[in-house]
């Protein structure tokens, strides 16, 4: 494991429109590579949970990736993806129209209030989103509130500790190339704050327009990767906002090397 001493402070997202409409259009164009990886994020649900009926929400579902992968692996469940983004849902509708898939459907939904939905939830599953819940106990006290008693929260995310050990390099857009790790260690050292480096990120992407091929997209994806880390939390944080949530049987667990985690709680 990833020792938490030395770990860079969370700095939540800054709002942008400019770079939700961006990352919308990098997602579009990888959205079927992702989709042949969807499924395999599911089979631990088989061993840990029954999943022979009743309603699934998929909170902060985006772009409804994962949202039709789930349905479509346990076509028993009802699933209905909900993200507070109206142009993602959008986006989730044209490539998963309900016919094609009966069980699933996309609303706009927001995490902070979702009291349409209370104690409905047999499973509420959050994959690669918590980072993007700045107040986080708050999120899970709303996912808490519509999981019905005994409901099942399932979730992964990425892990802030990883984001100074990237292995490989990047090439922010300007054409700059870096070793992920040392960009914030120098950016540190020569007394720029963390806060400083997000804006450098931010600054990276919206000056260089759309995406514009293949290498164009992998870079601005890795740069909004970057971002991401420093927005997501460490697996101790996740417990402890469970926990003062109400959440009992934690099990949080390091995937992908450690870059990644995946974990479950049940409704007290």
């Amino acid at each position: 494991m990833i020792p938490e001493e030395g770990v860079l402070a969370r700095i939540p997202e800054i709002r942008d429109p400019r770079l939700d409409k961006l990352y919308l259009e990098c997602t579009k164009i990888k959205m079927r590579e992702v989709e042949q990886k969807a499924p395999a994020a599911f089979e631990i649900l088989r061993d840990i949970f029954d999943l022979e009926g009743g309603i699934t929400l998929d909170v902060a579902c985006g772009c409804g990736t994962y949202s039709h992968a789930l349905a479509k692996k346990f076509p028993n469940i009802n699933v209905i993806g909900l993200d507070s983004y109206p142009e993602a849902i959008s986006v989730a509708k044209q490539f998963y129209p309900n016919g094609e898939t009966p069980n699933l459907r996309f609303e706009v939904g927001d995490v902070y209030d979702m009291s349409d939905y209370r104690k409905q939830a047999h499973l509420v599953t959050c994959l690669a989103s918590l980072h993007h819940f700045d107040d986080l106990e708050g999120a899970l006290q709303q996912i808490h509130e519509v999981s019905k008693d005994g409901g099942l929260l399932y979730f992964t995310d990425l892990d802030r500790r990883h984001v100074l050990r990237f292995p490989g390099k990047i090439r922010l857009p300007s054409g700059v190339a870096v070793q992920e790790g040392e960009f914030f260690y120098h950016a540190l050292s020569r007394g720029k704050d963390e806060h400083f480096v997000r804006f450098l990120l931010q600054n990276e992407i919206l000056g260089n327009g759309d995406p514009n091929g293949e290498d164009a997209i992998e870079n601005h994806l890795e740069v909004f990767s970057i971002m991401s880390y420093i927005a997501a939390y460490i697996p101790s944080e996740i417990e402890g906002a469970l926990r003062n949530t109400g959440y009992k049987g934690i099990e949080i667990f390091p995937c992908n090397g450690g870059a990644t985690f995946a974990g479950y709680a049940r409704r007290g």
